[in-house]
């Protein structure tokens, strides 16, 4: 019932509100249309002031020949004036009927409002009634609950009591299996620590053992490191000695090798100085018998060179395979 009359209110107040905003917009298109003859009005009136004047003017200067044309346009005007005025007249007094309409309506349905209003009181006084019967009920209710409740509470508490007594005896004899327990695990713990340090006794004992034979190990190992280092230490010197004896002998050929360069190009100069002397102070033929002369001289000498280099080449090897066995002797050594 509460739903069926707010949507009753609801559709009202729309109507109203429909109602309202229609007459308002009547009103201000009337209005407009008032302004606007209003202005129209003042238009006409100050075209028959200009008429007048016009008529007036046309019979005092004579600017005019036919002032019955200018009557009859005058007359048409007046009547136009007068018609135009009668029809706002006539607008005017339709809108105050509208509006009188309009506001019957509005309080017509005002009326039906205040009775609607006075239906909706009625119903919610019933209705608040109706609550308040149902209020005392519900409170009877809730009070034949609630006792029922405290009765429910109080065997509850019972029951409860019960249960902690219950649950107390059941952690006293717990209480009594822990402590049994944990003097079994304490009795455990102290065999165990006993194995423990019974082992950590015999790990001491086997470490000390094998720290005692690392040792041992080590010298032997320094031992052995240094008969190798000295070894080393001996071949390294023989490779020194070695080294520096044959750097000694590449030294030595390198000399011999230089002195012998040294010697063929001063030879090789002189010849050719005087092959150039001879060239200037002989004929052609006396030139080619020198020129053969000196050849053979030259191929004798080059021979004695190199005798001379075969001789030192001998010599070198022979000094090298003297040293040789010294080398091979060292090694050994």
């Amino acid at each position: 019932m509460t739903d069926a009359m707010n949507v009753t209110w609801e559709h009202i107040n729309k109507r109203v509100g429909d109602r309202e905003a229609a007459l308002s917009a009547a009103l201000r298109l009337l209005q407009q249309f008032y302004l606007d003859l209003k202005e129209f009005l003042n238009w006409l009136t100050e075209a028959e002031t200009t008429c007048n004047v016009l008529l007036d003017a046309s019979h005092k200067e004579r600017l005019l020949e036919d002032p019955e044309a200018v009557r009859h346009l005058l007359g048409q005007f007046q009547v136009l004036t007068l018609s135009s005025y009668c029809r706002v007249s006539h607008l005017l007094g339709q809108f105050q009927v509208l509006t009188l309409s309009s506001y019957c309506r509005v309080r017509h349905l005002l009326g039906k409002f205040q009775v609607l209003t006075l239906s909706s009181y009625c119903r919610v006084s019933h209705l608040l009634g109706q609550f308040q019967v149902f209020t005392l009920s519900s409170y009877c209710r809730v009070r034949h609950l609630l006792e029922q409740l405290q009765a429910l509470t109080l065997s509850s508490y019972c029951r409860v009591r019960h249960l902690l007594g219950q649950f107390q005896v059941l952690t006293l004899s717990s209480y009594c299996r822990v402590s049994h327990l944990l003097g079994q695990f304490q009795v455990l713990t102290l065999s165990s620590y006993c194995r423990v340090s019974h082992l950590l006794g015999q790990f001491q004992v086997l470490t000390l053992s094998s720290y005692c034979r690392v040792r041992h190990l080590l010298g032997k190992f320094q031992v052995l490191t240094l008969s190798s280092y000295c070894r080393v230490s001996h071949l390294l010197g023989q490779f020194q000695v070695l080294t520096l004896s044959s750097y000694c002998r590449v030294s030595y050929l390198l000399g011999q090798f230089q002195v012998l360069t040294l010697s063929s190009y001063c030879r090789v100069s002189h010849l050719l100085g005087q092959f150039q002397v001879l060239t200037l102070s002989s004929s052609y033929s006396h030139s080619v018998h020198t020129v053969e002369s000196v050849t053979c001289w030259g191929s004798s000498r080059y021979s004695h060179s190199v005798h001379t280099v075969e001789s030192v080449t001998c010599w070198g090897s022979s000094r090298y395979s003297h040293s040789v066995p010294v080398t091979h002797t060292q090694f050994i050594l």
